[in-house]
């Protein structure tokens, strides 16, 4: 799924996880809302429910 943070990722900031930037996500888990992402160095960093939004494939296409 494609997400965008809506905050700062707590020790990700230096990795390119800021407020904003548009991320491909993986969950973690079938049940659970946290997911991971790849910042920039290739360092995973998780992403809690209330740091992000799913981007939709509309949302993506206007963006471009």
């Amino acid at each position: 799924m494609r997400i965008k943070l809506t905050c700062d990722i707590f020790g990700g900031a230096e990795d390119g996880c800021v407020k904003g930037k548009e991320f491909d996500a993986v969950l973690v888990g079938p049940r659970s809302t946290t997911v991971e992402i790849i910042g920039d160095s290739g360092r995973p960093h998780r992403a809690f429910h209330y740091e992000y939004e799913v981007v939709t494939e509309e949302q993506g296409a206007q963006a471009s």
